[in-house]
């Protein structure tokens, strides 16, 4: 009764590992798929993963002279989540430190099932020639860059609490110079707005508080 107990189990691992593989064989792999942007020097491809028609997750960046044709950068993108883009669309050109030389950006984090996503953000070094992430800027939640040389992030706490920050690049480090703080007071009858901004090299401090409008 033992031995045929035993085979039993064993026969229960190997159709188990049996159906994992199978498993894993009709998962999406990842592959090289030309990006649809450019610069004048490069073009890009990304390592992805096709989840499905709307859904796709980066895991690395091929940066290809193109004039040459040859690959000058491999960027390895750890742990990105999934994403509704298009894959041939995850890497993005921008400017985003507003040094006239065009940066990478790819989607990260979505956010879920709430707005707070996050990118990454490579901006290029002309004295290497090549890109490399900024750790700061791809912290931000919910970034976007203005023609005004400022990045704006926001961010919301449940349905009573929302927050939003500016930035600029000052000597080349990503600086905050205004945030801006909103909720709901204890007894849901006011709403208080703090807001902090930078002037000239001080912070000044503003506290506004309205009645909340039913």
């Amino acid at each position: 009764m033992k031995t045929l107990i035993r085979i039993g189990a064993l026969l229960a691992c190997l159709a188990a590992g049996a159906l994992a593989r199978a498993d894993e064989a009709a998962a999406p792999q990842p592959a090289w798929c030309e990006q649809r942007v450019r610069t004048a020097d490069f073009a890009f491809a990304a390592y992805a993963t096709q989840e499905d028609d709307d859904w796709s997750t980066i895991h690395g960046i091929r940066v290809v002279d193109r004039k040459t044709g040859t690959t000058v950068q491999e960027i390895q993108v750890d742990d990105a989540l999934p994403t509704r883009r298009e894959v041939a669309e995850l890497v993005q050109v921008v400017d985003a430190n507003f040094d006239g030389r065009p940066d990478l950006a790819v989607p990260y984090n979505d956010g879920g099932a709430g707005p707070n996503f996050v990118n990454q953000f490579y901006l290029f070094d002309p004295r290497r020639g090549q890109f490399a992430l900024d750790e700061v800027l791809s912290e931000l939640s919910q970034p976007s860059i203005h023609p005004d040389a400022t990045i704006t992030s926001g961010s919301r706490g449940g349905c009573c609490q929302h927050s939003s920050a500016r930035y600029r690049y000052i000597k080349g480090r990503l600086a905050l110079v205004e945030e801006v703080d909103e909720s709901i007071s204890a007894d849901g009858k006011w709403v208080e707005t703090t807001t902090r901004r930078l002037v000239n090299g001080k912070w000044r401090r503003r506290f506004q508080r309205v009645p909340l409008r039913g």
